[in-house]
């Protein structure tokens, strides 16, 4: 019998952009210690931009990049950018995830989600739950998470990017509305434009006891005016008419590949350091019903789907169900009012 014909790649393997360093508008605070003798560090929320190496200091915060802050300034409150793709979800991706310790339990669309069985596989219920509501406040509570992947202007590197991560509602809606507008705007374009990452104070209420607190909101511009938008627009469709069939064949192979769960999981230790873990656990008042950690770290309980949500989903390759390491305690101090639910202010570093 004839073999079949090996490839010189593996299969099922998911490729990814590599990642050179991290934008931050926040980082890990002083060491405390809890009532229970525990150490802790709670994030920190700034009002600039840190762009980061992938190394850390001895305080456990990502380190600084003085190469790039050479280009855009000590404490920048905007940080030129480009895009890779003219689509906005191989962009910015966005995901209801839930974390149970350094486990990803549920992640979902706002729909679906597969969430983690006591048996370590994964299965699908509705989203989302009572986890994402504003008064709820458990460990494993459920957060928005969002990535936007940028190549930062005048840095001299092409095959990078740096990322910057969001749990903050404001945060994620604006970038998506942002891009959305300038995408309607160009016909389509988002690869190339010079564009602006930004941060601005934001006042928001708490839906849980009414009290307001101010919080930094991330969002991407284009640099110019109207007008300059539809000029660089045109310039770029004259000089890339052959160019884009070809690029629209590539976003398309990129688009099967890219796998949101994937990063939820594998980024799971940095996810859960910056967002999730590095809270004092003596400040969550946990409700009847809320999921208790042991140093096993048990999986919650599953919630069911209920049967009018139980339509398919176009089939996908089976994964095998990984466990996924904690995202990063320092990153993204943005705390808002979640009108779906987000009831603690979030801090996107």
């Amino acid at each position: 019998m004839e073999r079949n014909k090996r490839s010189p790649i593996c299969k099922n393997l998911i490729p990814g952009l590599t990642e050179r360093g991290k934008i931050k508008i926040g980082c890990k605070g002083a060491m405390r210690k809890s009532s229970s003798g525990n150490s802790y560090q709670q994030p920190v929320k700034l009002d600039h931009f840190i762009v980061t190496t992938l190394e850390r200091s001895q305080d456990g915060n990502f380190v600084k990049d003085e190469t790039i802050h050479k280009i855009i300034g000590d404490k920048p409150k905007e940080i030129p950018v480009m895009l890779m793709f003219d689509d906005i979800a191989l962009n910015f991706q966005c995901r209801y995830a839930c974390y149970n310790g350094k486990t990803l339990f549920c992640s979902g669309d706002g729909e679906f989600a597969d969430q983690l069985t006591e048996q370590k596989t994964r299965k699908e219920v509705s989203c989302p739950c009572y986890r994402h509501e504003p008064t709820y406040t458990g460990k494993d509570k459920c957060k928005i998470n969002g990535t936007l992947s940028v190549m930062i202007q005048g840095v001299n590197h092409v095959g990078g990017i740096h990322k910057f991560r969001t749990t903050g509602y404001n945060s994620t809606v604006g970038i998506l509305s942002s891009l959305t507008l300038i995408r309607s705007l160009t016909g389509g374009y988002l690869a190339s434009l010079p564009l602006k990452m930004t941060i601005q104070p934001k006042v928001c209420t708490s839906p849980v006891d009414g009290s307001s607190q101010t919080v930094y909101v991330v969002g991407v511009e284009f640099a110019g005016s109207l007008s300059d938008l539809q000029q660089k627009t045109l310039q770029i469709a004259q000089g890339n008419a052959e160019f884009k069939a070809r690029m629209l064949n590539v976003e398309n192979e990129v688009r099967k590949l890219i796998s949101v769960d994937a990063s939820l999981i594998d980024e799971a230790g940095d996810i859960t350091e910056e967002f999730y873990a590095d809270e004092e656990p003596e400040t969550l008042a946990e409700p009847a019903g809320t999921v208790t950690e042991s140093a096993e770290t048990p999986a919650p309980t599953e919630t069911p789907a209920p049967e009018k949500n139980k339509r398919k989903r176009k089939s996908a390759p089976a994964e095998t169900p990984q466990l996924e390491p904690a995202p990063d305690p320092e990153s993204e101090p943005e705390q808002i009012q979640n009108p779906v639910g987000d009831a603690d202010f979030d801090i996107e570093m």
